[in-house]
């Protein structure tokens, strides 16, 4: 059986995770490389537009056409961004005393790093709710108290 980035999907991401660097090795030879950064790039784009974001929007009672409008224009702009550093580092593979390094390299290496990324959203939540429900304990044993 050919073992391709799909089917180690999951085995990679954990090395990321774990901060091992044979994931981005295994990333740039095991065919369909791209299609799992190109995934974890969307991944992070939808986790950091759709749920950050769509409190927000929730919370303003936008319509669900400017909803859809307005997550599309995030994703774009997160793309751009990933463009935009993939395109800067590879050029500066070009300058002198650097080794050159092929643009798909580098697309590769860089949108699997962002692979963290995918968490910080539910991190964030967890730490903000975990924040409120311990200033509410310690309000409610000291300020909340009945003074005698």
């Amino acid at each position: 059986m050919n073992e391709t980035a799909l089917n180690r999907f999951w085995e990679l991401l954990g090395w990321v995770l774990a901060l091992k660097f044979e994931a981005f090795e295994q990333i740039n030879i095991l065919p369909y490389g791209s299609t799992v950064a190109f995934v974890v790039v969307l991944a992070v784009s939808l986790s950091q537009q759709v749920v950050a974001q769509s409190v927000i929007l929730f919370v303003n009672r936008v319509t669900p056409v400017r909803f859809v409008f307005t997550l599309l224009i995030g994703a774009v702009l997160f793309a751009f961004g990933y463009f935009f550093l993939v395109l800067s580092t590879w050029l500066i593979s070009f300058a002198p005393l650097t080794v050159e390094a092929r643009f798909e390299l580098v697309a590769r290496t860089l949108g699997f790093s962002y692979a963290p990324l995918i968490f910080t959203t539910v991190w964030q939540a967890f730490g903000t709710v975990a924040l409120g429900w311990f200033t509410l304990w310690v309000m409610q044993r000291t300020i909340g108290q009945p003074s005698a």
